[in-house]
């Protein structure tokens, strides 16, 4: 859609359409990618990973719209501070992780229901809001690792920690940083789908695997990264 865009724009197409509205390439071509993000947050049920991406495209068509008297810094304000009030409105508790099951023929969709205080050594429950959160797992026979993050950064070590025989990381990453710190002897199955986020590691492996950690959910707008030790 892009080089659509420009491809038309040096044909001229996209000239003319209303008084206030200048075609440029470039804002049409950061249109769709903040589009895109749109709808890829309402995918996710994630209404705050909407917020900046519409403060963006105001900003961009505030001349049309007529509210050049609030950009930019008013409109992102105005973005940042929604932003904080939904992150501090999203519950702590009854947050749907959405896994499978695959079987021989058919795969079974479960739902865990995120809750602190429900947390045994096979379920880790970790949350951070606009904060830094360090922890430190010594369980045994871990199964379920879930990870929610909004606007701030998690570090998690798993050196002293033992999994079952394959265990699984819902991570839900809204504009933070989560960083993983894992034995170089695992396993890992990343499955983490990534909306403008970055996904890095460091370290190296070594040996052979002795277990699986499998890495599932979402990181929007926001970093994971997973070290080896």
């Amino acid at each position: 859609m892009a080089a659509i865009v420009l491809v038309t724009k040096e044909l001229g197409w996209l000239d003319g359409l209303g008084p206030g509205w200048v075609i440029n390439p470039w804002s049409l071509i950061a249109t769709l990618l903040l589009g895109a993000l749109i709808i890829a947050s309402l995918a996710h049920r994630s209404l705050i990973g909407t917020i900046f991406p519409i403060a963006f495209l105001a900003i961009l068509y505030s001349r049309p719209l007529g509210i050049e008297s609030l950009v930019p810094w008013t409109i992102l304000g105005a973005a940042f501070l929604l932003t904080i009030g939904f992150a501090i409105l999203r519950p702590h508790y009854g947050h749907p992780w959405h896994y499978h099951h695959h079987h021989d023929q058919y795969m079974e969709e479960q739902t865990f229901v995120y809750d602190e205080t429900g947390q045994t050594d096979e379920i880790i429950n970790i949350s951070t809001q606009m904060g830094n959160t360090v922890r430190y797992l010594q369980a045994q026979n871990i199964k379920v690792v879930n990870v929610a993050n909004n606007m701030g950064t998690t570090k998690i070590y798993f050196d002293h920690a033992q999994l079952a025989e394959t265990a699984t990381l819902n991570l839900d990453n809204m504009m933070g940083t989560v960083e993983l710190y894992l034995p170089a002897e695992w396993k890992i199955d990343n499955e983490i789908n990534l909306v403008l986020s970055t996904i890095s590691e460091r370290g190296m492996r070594r040996g052979q695997p002795s277990q699986v950690l499998r890495l599932q959910g979402r990181s929007s707008v926001g970093n994971v990264v997973i070290v080896y030790i």
